[in-house]
């Protein structure tokens, strides 16, 4: 599944990707990853994307967002605070594993990967 903010850019990126992965029917928009959305100070686990998230039955998903809020929700699902500070440049995603949405336990980042190496990888 992709999920995906509903302003246009994070929109067309979702669907390029949908495309390449012939998921083009699994697209769905969250109002919660449009910038600001996510989180609001002091929400914690009762954010609006974790209510939202949970109401869909998936076992992976792709998130398409802006910053800072996708930095801020990967860290919470990584330590359960938006402290980290995790660098995503224009186009970087990243891999987080997770058995369920937070407070219950801290995911595992498997990998991060920059639009350079995605490039690279992709001769």
């Amino acid at each position: 599944m992709i999920l995906t903010s509903p302003l246009l850019r994070a929109r067309q990126t979702a669907e390029a990707v949908a495309e390449v992965l012939d998921l083009q029917h699994r697209v769905k928009i969250l109002e919660s990853l449009a910038p600001g959305k996510a989180f609001i100070e002091g929400e914690g686990q009762n954010a609006e994307i974790f209510l939202e998230l949970g109401s869909y039955q998936f076992d992976k998903a792709l998130l398409v967002g802006h910053m800072p809020d996708l930095s801020e929700l990967a860290s919470y699902l990584l330590t359960g605070n938006r402290n980290l500070n995790i660098e995503f440049k224009k186009g970087t995603i990243c891999a987080i594993e997770l058995t369920s949405l937070p407070p219950r336990g801290p995911g595992l980042l498997c990998w991060q990967m920059s639009p350079k190496q995605l490039r690279f990888l992709g001769r």
